[in-house]
């Protein structure tokens, strides 16, 4: 990983966890920092002025910011590149009403560096654009996302920004069925409910582990994607462990793993969560893009442009084969071993990252 890709990484873990920071500690949810930043990218090449320098400081933290364009970029075709059993799709599209003056050298950025859709719609058939758009979602999330836009919410829009990501990927080593049983997870001290838990004796696996942390990779059979579980070593840590980890720290304990004989029981996991992300891009420093001051003159020559709405939504699936996880956003490791023999039970609330050479597909905590 190159000095350049280091600090984007870095940047996109960051991103994530504060986005995380801003739902309850008491409930399941996933998001696709990844998806959210592709999103924010389409929308970066056509602003200027403290708009573009907002969206500039969130997208490139610590990274140099002339290199944005060129890293997700690059990053959406290997994104595209998978292989033994993984399949992973990114789509950005740009959906405008027809009556709404695209600028051409925008168009031409956006379709030749993040391969996006462009297209021109009636908006005042706001019904059957909303379908259209639609069916673009779902074409591109495995047909998991389909109602991301409707009828209301075209007819009080100009335009809309949405990326998709799909991600369905293979256990290199499989669970047993045979070996999943049901059993208590406790969300707190006083607060449990039941779940099938995936179960594996014996297993080689990557393992590391902190102070505060208990870390456990799982890979996929092409093995640049990974589950990695972030369990807390106190059984309620996850406040704390939230507020603590960073991106540093994240690529740090991903940097140490190590082949670990390792007795391991993991809940099963279906997560669904649509997350309004104004009021948390608005927190991180993005606010001139949601109001009148709005400057995307890069985009259109209306002055009058800015965004309305920021939706995501993501679908995180886990069993004993495979992982399936959907997002839709309107807008190595070293192999070394450790020889003692551990386990690794998540039964209490904890955090993991869907990673693609470190860089964060998906993200979210289970409780």
């Amino acid at each position: 990983m190159t000095s350049v890709d280091n600090a984007f990484t870095i940047s996109e873990l960051d991103f994530g966890l504060d986005l995380l920071r801003h739902r309850s500690l008491t409930e399941s949810f996933v998001i696709s920092p990844l998806s959210v930043i592709f999103a924010l990218t389409l929308l970066e090449a056509g602003s200027n002025g403290v708009t573009r320098t907002q969206l500039d400081n969130v997208l490139a933290k610590g990274a140099p910011i002339s290199k944005i364009s060129h890293h997700y970029s690059s990053l959406s075709k290997r994104i595209f590149n998978t292989k033994n059993g993984v399949q992973s799709t990114i789509a950005n599209g740009f959906f405008a009403n027809k009556n709404f003056p695209i600028i051409n050298h925008y168009r031409d950025f956006i379709v030749s560096n993040y391969n996006a859709t462009v297209e021109s719609y009636d908006f005042s058939l706001a019904d059957q654009t909303a379908e259209l758009i639609n069916d673009f979602v779902k074409k591109n999330t495995g047909g998991k996302i389909s109602d991301m836009v409707n009828g209301f919410t075209v007819r009080k829009s100009t335009s809309f920004i949405i990326n998709a990501i799909y991600f369905h990927g293979e256990w290199e080593t499989k669970f047993s069925i045979n070996n999943t049983i049901e059993g208590s997870f406790h969300k707190s001290r006083k607060t449990s409910k039941k779940v099938n838990y995936m179960k594996s004796s014996n297993a080689w696996r990557l393992y590391t582990e902190d102070k505060s942390v208990r870390v456990l990779s799982l890979l996929y059979k092409d093995t640049d994607y990974a589950l990695n579980i972030f369990l807390p070593k106190k059984r309620f840590g996850l406040k704390s462990l939230r507020n603590k980890l960073n991106g540093t720290t994240i690529l740090k304990l991903l940097s140490e793993l190590k082949t670990t004989k390792i007795k391991i029981t993991i809940p099963k996991m279906k997560i669904v969560t649509n997350f309004e992300l104004k009021d948390a891009l608005m927190s991180l420093g993005v606010t001139k893009m949601f109001s009148s001051e709005a400057d995307l003159s890069g985009i259109s020559g209306s002055p009058h442009l800015y965004v309305s709405k920021a939706k995501h939504t993501a679908i995180f699936e886990l069993d004993e084969e495979s992982t399936t996880s959907s997002t839709s956003t309107l807008l190595g490791i070293s192999y070394k071993s450790l020889r003692k023999h551990r386990t690794f039970t998540a039964n209490h609330p904890f955090l993991f990252v869907v990673t693609m050479l470190s860089h964060p597909l998906f993200m979210g905590q289970f409780t």
